[in-house]
């Protein structure tokens, strides 16, 4: 296991500053998930510390020994890649070794390693077998096989999941969550999915734009987001932004007149965003005072559970809500509901999230 430091790390490709100043630690046995939308830098990140890119500002650390001028094939590190990049003409078993063949390992000690990788990922019946004669999900476990063979210090993933269908995704999460109990290595992974990050992850890293918005636990972001981009792009479906101004009792309000029932960090006439996720809210009468309402665009079944999609007035995006599935909805109805208030956010106008409390006074009616 090793411990993987990021120092002021910066990445320019001419005058393009892809990465801009990152520090980040990442401890010994940890599953650090680099999470974040196409361009905002994960993958470079990830192949600065594999040594397949060079550093523009910085150092990167493992084991507290700076790496940058070490080749990656010094740095005792594996990498799962997208692409499965199997060779076609051998079987599972020899692509599984063949790094160790190259590098001179003896043959049964590569039988050895190559038999236990395949009890780990369940492919013992597999390894005769051609990469033709495999699923998707087959192959990617041969893709890490390959990997645990090399007893690397640190694994890294770049999006290996991202060719598989739904129902194979599932399954390869679950594989690789069980992977990471059985070594307890040090993993980094990328991925522009956030189920991914939120469900596998100890720790998830939100890039946006080159620079980390982030770090924390998946619960910590999902509770606690400390902005706006974080709020928004972990959980699923999205959180919902209601516009709003801070009153003189100083709680938010809409332009229709419903208070939130809690008190912001903020003056009187502060522009701010309320954010509430789909599942904190709870179905009302519309009329009932202080509830928001909106005409329903769009309904998602998913079984158990409803997403109702609402046009909502002075709301620019659709207002999402998480229903019992045994709820009878129609598309054009109105419905009323009212957010949970311990579950609100409230971000200021630069989409920082600041300071709420539940003020005693406070009423979603507004009749503090």
């Amino acid at each position: 296991m090793v411990a993987v430091s990021l120092s002021n790390v910066s990445k320019s490709f001419g005058k393009t500053e892809v990465l801009k100043t990152i520090n980040l630690d990442v401890e010994d046995g940890e599953f650090v998930v680099f999470v974040g939308p196409s361009g905002c830098g994960k993958s470079t990140l990830l192949r600065i510390i594999c040594g397949l890119e060079e550093v523009t500002g910085g150092t990167v650390a493992m084991a507290g020994e700076v790496v940058n001028d070490v080749s990656p094939a010094d740095r005792g590190i594996a990498m799962v890649f997208q692409n499965y990049a199997l060779y076609p003409h051998m079987t599972v078993a020899e692509n599984m070794g063949y790094a160790l063949r190259l590098a001179g390992v003896d043959q049964a000690d590569i039988r050895a390693r190559v038999n236990a990788a395949a009890q780990v990922l369940r492919l013992d019946a597999l390894l005769g077998r051609k990469p033709r004669e495999l699923s998707g999900g087959q192959r990617q476990r041969v893709a890490i096989g390959r990997a645990i063979v090399r007893d690397p210090r640190l694994f890294l993933f770049d999006e290996p999941l991202s060719n598989l269908d739904a129902a194979l995704r599932v399954d390869m999460r679950a594989e690789i969550a069980a992977l990471k109990e059985r070594l307890g290595s040090t993993m980094i992974y990328v991925t522009h999915d956030q189920i991914e990050a939120m469900t596998l992850a100890d720790k998830i890293v939100v890039m946006n734009a080159g620079h980390i918005e982030q770090t924390g636990s998946p619960l910590d972001l999902y509770r606690k987001p400390a902005n706006r981009f974080v709020a928004g792009f972990l959980g699923s479906p999205r959180m919902n932004f209601i516009p709003a101004i801070i009153n003189a009792t100083g709680q938010p309000e809409t332009g229709r007149g419903c208070i939130f029932p809690v008190r912001a960090d903020a003056v009187k006439g502060t522009s701010v965003t309320v954010g509430i996720r789909a599942e904190h809210t709870t179905l009302c009468p519309p009329a009932q005072t202080g509830a928001l309402s909106g005409q329903v665009r769009m309904i998602e079944h998913l079984g158990s559970d409803v997403f109702v999609h609402l046009n909502v007035d002075d709301v620019p995006e659709a207002v999402i809500l998480r229903v019992s599935g045994e709820e009878k909805i129609g598309i054009g109805e109105t419905l009323g509901f009212v957010p949970d208030p311990p579950s609100l956010h409230v971000f200021n106008a630069e989409g920082l999230r600041i300071g709420i409390e539940l003020g005693a006074r406070a009423s979603v009616g507004g009749q503090a």
